[in-house]
């Protein structure tokens, strides 16, 4: 899922993927996840962090409203480290604001 600049508010767009991705988690109600939040390289470390923590926090909370229990869901911040594309384009800035879901236990 990604975000717009300096966001960490879920978009339109993305709430079917929300649905979805709920939905195969109260399929697998043994299933445990992690969310990363991550941010562009734009701002500083510390507030890239904290907003990094902010979008994986929304996300697990949307998840949490579609039934899924929180309990199985962690969510931490990368902020700015691991990104995906680069920094230096609005393309690659826009793909490295974004949430990444890993199952920790299926």
């Amino acid at each position: 899922m990604h975000f717009d600049t300096g966001s960490s508010t879920i978009r339109p767009q993305d709430r079917p993927e929300i649905q979805a991705v709920a939905g195969v988690l109260n399929r697998y109600p043994n299933a445990r996840v992690r969310l990363y939040g991550y941010a562009d390289a734009r701002g500083g470390d510390a507030a890239n962090r904290t907003l990094a923590q902010a979008r994986a926090d929304v996300v697990r909370s949307a998840l949490t409203a579609a039934g899924v229990d929180a309990r199985r869901i962690e969510a931490l911040s990368g902020g700015e480290t691991n990104p995906v594309d680069s920094n230096a384009t609005a393309g690659g800035l826009a793909e490295n604001r974004r949430t990444e879901l890993v199952v920790v236990q299926r």
